[in-house]
């Protein structure tokens, strides 16, 4: 009986709640009919205020219904209440958001942005107090300075400097004749001229007119006016590149302070300052502090404008793109990927800016290593591009896979891409000058790859010199530009001028990047490789061991940069003769190398031929053997037989067997590799003078002494033109380094001479001494004859020509084949030899003094100078085995017969003993007469 009192209560509760319900359902019916019907009628009868109090009533009875947050927002912008209807547009963003409406939530994000813009009326009634229009005379004149400045846009970009200056110069004349200097027009005018003249280069000239619209600015309009503060933030962004940074942003951040006090912190104007005032930064090289003043302004638009809105979304790309240049790769590709999950439900698919970002993420592919992955997404986003006719979108994704290509080496592919990239740019974007400037850059590089040492030299300095014009010595291009002009000044040997443009440029990096940053790194390895060049090991290798420590610890042990810079110090500690260390490096940079590439890479390759070149060194012949024969076996497969890492591979088991006393296998290997030398790579490679070094060791195995002097004599000559050829594009302080360097091959040369000791061997001696005696201050005067010519009008050309011409055969002498090169590479470097010989032969006509400097000497031309009854005596010192010995050649002329014969000193210590005696005898007979 309880039992059913109780379900009989429960069941009039629930009929009681559920009519209460129903009731309360009609009765928001009722109402929500009732509000919109007044404001139907009050938007028909004009009464807006009537309207929006309706619209704000049915507003929270249907909060997420969006055609009344739109309706509502709308009514609030035209009673003026702007921060109600912001609101409500935020709202009606994130809905349209969440239902998946993209358009709906562009709409509501583009009334976000009008309403953020809006002018104050004060401002608004100045401006418009200043450029009154008068008169039908006025109004005239107002068409006709519209049409001049049209004239002097369309001149600009067709860079008729001279009709561009003319047009602008003559709106300003206009406009303060007719209008005077305080109307809005001659301010204007002036701006214009001076942002004409900052165009042009020329800053001081753009200060000047810059300074003179600012003044009129502020009298007419007030040190406040928007208007004002735009030519303020011209002056800095002047100041900026003049090198004024600190002015420029003490600048811009008062622009910034009075653009937020007057506009709000989320009007464009006032974004745009700080932007400014963060690119400041940039410029500076202070990146962790742009980094931070990022962020904080990201916060600010992320609060006024929300998470989703194109202000949000860029900047966080800014974000994403500061932390990269910190080397912050994974918070930078974490940042990217925010970018594009916000961009997937704000933006169609297929939107250009979400195409942007996955192109960023594909080079933080590129950066960190994973090339196919990068490949892939680039590929696809060329695609996806070309599908929605976005060029540009295509071109930049086309821009990195040539940095992609140009990484894995294939050279060909990254040329044509970036040659592709370079010309689109060419045309588009001359507006864009940094990202103009970063494809010469990468072009430079490639070419540079491809041994078109001169080409990429040409493009490096142009970069170089635009960018420090544009945005000033600390930017990161500029400090990249300047890096890379200094590694190609390493690769052609100049070392005099690229020792202090690699060092300076690691003092503004370390400075403006840090030590840690992967552009820092890479400058400090390629100081390490020049100091290695020079032969200053102790000074490279604290350099390589620091880009080493830090490169693990910002990409890990097994990133190809890390990789690569191990690998240079294990060459280093090989020329260093620290073959224990050098193997241990090797064999692990292998290791890492298959595991990336695979065995068959070039990569390595390079390094299991070297493990077996330091195990040779060790003693361990057998691995040593096996190791290179490996490297052979597949650089034939894969290289082909005579390309010029193959003709390494058989230099070095030469090598080897010739110290395993295997003297006619060596033979048989060394005979081809110095026929593919000669062939392939011409007869003044390294790899050339190796191959013959090696040969001639094994024909005096062989016991044909003969043979192998004559292959000494012809490595001798070759190394004396390979000096006329290197010593030209070196600077003079490494001249001597350069045939210090070399020195082993002459001691070689004069042990065997002495060994043979007879009147041939002491003509080639007398030979050898003709043509390294005196061979720096040749190539000295030769030099400073050339540069005397320079002077000369009527031979500036034919020498400036001559010296361009010279890098470029010394430069293609050292590189070996290039993909262009290839198949033709000796009648390459044929051509540019007699070049070479035809351009000094027309300089030697014009100067006596340079004709007689470029004249062979040899000993058949001595012959004839030496007089009857006269001797011509040659003493030389080389070493044999380390022990220090002396060589005289002595030349007579008896009866008209030219006699040659050699005398070898052994006891070199008592030799310096009698000239020392004799040099002190001297001098005091001399200071006796002096007495007398």
């Amino acid at each position: 009986m309880i039992n059913r009192f109780l379900a009989f209560t429960f069941l009039i509760i629930f009929s009681c709640s559920a009519l209460a319900e129903e009731i309360a359902l009609q009765s928001s019916v009722l109402q929500k009919s009732a509000l919109q019907k007044i404001a139907d009628e009050a938007m028909e009868t004009g009464d807006i205020d009537l309207a929006f109090e309706s619209y704000m009533g049915l507003l929270e009875l249907l909060p997420d219904n969006g055609d009344v947050l739109s309706t509502t927002a709308v009514l609030a912008s035209e009673l003026g209440l702007t921060e109600i209807a912001i609101e409500l547009w935020l709202k009606r963003a994130d809905l349209a958001i969440n239902q998946s409406e993209k358009v709906t939530a562009a709409e509501a994000h583009a009334e976000i942005t009008t309403l953020y813009n809006l002018m104050p009326p004060s401002f608004v009634a100045k401006f418009d107090e200043v450029s009154q229009i008068a008169n039908e005379e006025q109004a005239e004149a107002f068409m006709m300075l519209e049409a001049l400045a049209q004239e002097a846009e369309e001149a600009v970009v067709n860079q008729d400097v001279e009709t561009a200056v003319n047009a602008r110069e003559s709106v300003l004349m206009v406009a303060t004749d007719l209008f005077g200097e305080s109307h809005w027009a001659s301010i204007a005018a002036n701006r214009d001229l001076g942002y004409l003249y900052l165009q042009l280069g020329l800053p001081e000239e753009a200060e000047t007119f810059y300074s003179i619209a600012l003044v009129s600015a502020e009298e007419a309009l007030g040190e406040d006016h928007p208007n004002t503060l735009e030519i303020n933030t011209l002056i800095a962004v002047l100041y900026n590149i003049m090198g004024l940074t600190e002015e420029s942003q003490l600048l811009l951040e008062m622009v910034t302070a009075k653009y937020e006090t007057s506009l709000g912190a989320g009007h464009q104007l006032t974004l745009d300052a700080g932007g400014a005032e963060i690119t400041g930064f940039e410029t500076m090289g202070q990146f962790e502090l742009a980094l931070e003043a990022q962020t904080g302004l990201c916060a600010t638009i992320e609060l006024t404008y929300g998470s989703y809105h194109p202000q949000a979304l860029n900047c966080l790309e800014r974000i994403a793109s500061l932390q990269q240049t910190l080397g912050e790769i994974a918070d930078a590709e974490a940042s990217y990927k925010n970018v594009i999950a916000r961009m997937s439900v704000s933006k169609p698919d297929l939107d250009p800016k979400v195409l942007n970002a996955l192109t960023q993420i594909a080079e933080l592919y590129r950066i960190t290593g994973r090339y196919q992955e990068s490949k892939d997404l680039l590929s696809n986003i060329i695609q996806a591009s070309l599908q929605i006719n976005e060029i540009e979108g295509s071109i930049v994704a086309k821009s990195y896979l040539g940095r992609v290509f140009n990484n894995e080496g294939k050279l060909s592919k990254a040329a044509i891409v970036t040659e592709e990239v370079m010309a689109y740019g060419a045309e588009h974007w001359r507006s864009r000058p940094l990202q103009l400037f970063n494809t010469m850059l990468e072009l430079g590089a490639v070419y540079q790859g491809q041994g078109k040492l001169a080409e990429a030299e040409l493009i490096f300095e142009e970069a170089f010199e635009g960018l420090v014009s544009t945005f000033g010595e600390a930017h990161p291009s500029t400090l990249v530009a300047s890096n890379n002009l200094g590694q190609l000044y390493e690769r052609n040997g100049i070392y005099d001028k690229a020792e202090p443009i690699i060092k300076k440029t690691l003092a503004q990096m370390e400075a403006s990047l840090g030590e840690g940053h992967p552009d820092t790194l890479r400058v400090r390895n390629n100081l390490g490789l020049l100091h290695e060049s020079q032969g200053n090991f102790r000074e490279a290798e604290p350099l390589y061991l620091k880009s080493i420590a830090m490169l693990t610890a910002r990409l890990g042990s097994n990133h190809t940069d890390t990789i690569a810079v191990k690998n240079n110090l294990a060459y280093l500690y090989m020329v260093m003769e620290q073959f224990d260390k050098s193997a241990a490096i090797f064999a692990e940079v292998k290791d890492q190398w298959t595991v990336l590439f695979g065995s068959e890479h070039p990569n390595t390759l390079k390094a299991t031929n070297n493990l077996g070149r330091i195990l040779q060194k060790l003693g361990n012949l057998p691995e040593a053997e096996q190791y290179i024969l490996e490297a052979l076996a597949l650089r034939r497969s894969v290289l082909g037989e005579k390309h010029i890492d193959t003709i390494r591979s058989m230099i070095d088991i030469g090598g080897v067997y010739l110290e395993q006393k295997r003297i006619s296998e060596a033979e048989k290997i060394l005979i081809d590799a110095l026929s593919f030398a000669e062939s392939e790579l011409g007869n003044l490679h390294p790899y050339t003078f190796e191959a013959l070094n090696f040969l001639s060791e094994a024909q005096l195995a062989l016991g044909q002494i003969q043979v192998a002097v004559d292959l000494m004599e012809v490595g001798f000559k070759r190394r004396s033109q390979f000096f006329d050829t290197m010593l030209w594009t070196t600077g003079e302080n490494a001249r001597e380094g350069y045939v210090r360097l070399h020195r082993q091959e002459f001691n070689n040369y004069l042990s065997l001479l002495a060994k043979i000791n007879d009147k041939k061997s002491a003509k080639r001696a007398i030979d050898a001494s003709l043509q390294r005696k005196g061979l720096l201050l040749k190539v000295t005067s030769e030099i400073q004859q050339i540069a005397t010519m320079t002077t000369d009008p009527e031979l500036k050309g034919l020498a400036l020509q001559l010296e361009d011409i010279r890098k470029e055969l010394a430069a293609k002498t050292l590189a070996g084949p290039t993909p262009e090169t290839k198949g033709n590479h000796i009648q390459v470097l044929y051509e540019l030899e007699r070049q070479v010989n035809e351009l000094q032969g027309e300089l030697g006509r014009a100067s006596v003094r340079f004709r007689t400097s470029i004249a062979k000497v040899n000993a058949d031309r001595l012959e004839n100078s030496i007089e009857e009854g006269k001797a011509l005596v040659d003493f030389q010192v080389f070493e044999d085995n380390g022990v220090k010995k002396f060589l005289a050649a002595v030349v007579t002329k008896m009866d008209g017969e030219i006699d040659y014969q050699l005398t070898v000193y052994n006891d070199a210590d008592s030799v310096d003993a009698i000239i020392l005696e004799y040099r002190e005898r001297f001098r005091m007979i001399k200071r006796m007469k002096m007495n007398y």
